[in-house]
């Protein structure tokens, strides 16, 4: 007489094959988590490296410097927007955390504004800049930002002020000589702007902005049809 407790075979190996099926299939989502978790270019293993610093040490405001500054570089490695701007807060945080440890830092207190900036907070970045501009009396790079700020609001009062300083105190930065062309094209001064372009190619021929932007401002107009 056959055991009402007989197992079918089939229905065994079908479980056994089932839970290889699934313990492979875990194998490759574990490894495929793992290697998407894991960092590969040097600013993703600089970050780690200083997450880690950072979880050992939470009080050191050096730290905490370093760590937003490698949340900020990773963000322009990120092509995808939410990443970047999620990045980007990371960084602001870390920054903050700094600033708490030690207000005095002078380069959290420059790299915050530019992540405020770069976050589109531009009345906190450019609030930021002009107080490191007065205590520093007079700061390029900083004079630059608060310059840039106020041409993207078409405050040309400002702007162009804010972007001679700049140029003033590096003559030989060409990006600031083609942004201060940018405001003197806005503010209808195209032989300044020429000036500062023939200027950013004598150290950079190669610049393709300056060169468009030059042979824009120094085309000849067009002759309307039948004008004299």
């Amino acid at each position: 007489m056959a055991s009402s407790s007989r197992v079918s075979y089939p229905i065994v190996w079908g479980i056994v094959v089932a839970m290889f099926v699934a313990l492979g299939l875990g194998v490759v989502v574990f490894t495929r988590v793992q290697t998407a978790s894991t960092p590969h270019t040097p600013v993703e293993l600089n970050l780690s490296a200083w997450q880690n610093i950072v979880r050992d040490n939470p009080q050191n405001s050096g730290a905490q410097l370093q760590l937003g500054f490698a949340y900020y570089r990773l963000a322009h490695d990120t092509k995808d927007a939410s990443q970047r701007r999620a990045l980007l807060l990371k960084a602001l945080a870390a920054y903050d955390v700094s600033l708490k440890l030690n207000p005095k830092t002078q380069t959290t207190q420059y790299n915050r504004g530019l992540v405020l900036q770069e976050l589109g907070r531009t009345d906190e970045a450019l609030a930021v800049f002009e107080a490191f501009i007065k205590e520093n009396k007079g700061q390029t790079v900083a004079t630059h930002d608060a310059g840039m700020i106020y041409l993207a609001r078409h405050d040309l009062k400002k702007a162009i002020p804010d972007l001679e300083s700049a140029v003033s105190a590096n003559p030989s930065a060409s990006d600031f000589r083609i942004d201060l062309a940018k405001a003197y094209i806005e503010a209808g001064k195209k032989s300044k702007a020429t000036a500062q372009l023939k200027y950013a190619l004598s150290m950079e021929p190669d610049n393709k902005e300056a060169q468009s932007m030059l042979a824009t401002l120094t085309a000849t107009p067009k002759k309307k049809a039948g004008g004299k």
